[in-house]
């Protein structure tokens, strides 16, 4: 039976990982650094217009 004793003896709400990041810590990273939307050239098809895209060349 959880009696109050209990439940401080096995409360888990404040575990983490190591790798855990709270929102506040997320608002660090994310303001440190900088989003690229597009590097390098694109593939001939990767858009999907090509006919028989994904199947073999013969």
């Amino acid at each position: 039976m959880w009696t109050q004793e209990n439940r401080h003896r096995y409360d888990r709400s404040k575990l983490r990982y190591p790798s855990d990041l709270t929102d506040e810590e997320w608002w660090h990273v994310l303001a440190s650094t900088e989003v690229v939307e597009f590097v390098g050239e694109r593939r001939a098809g990767a858009t999907g217009d090509e006919s028989g895209a994904g199947a073999p060349r013969l």
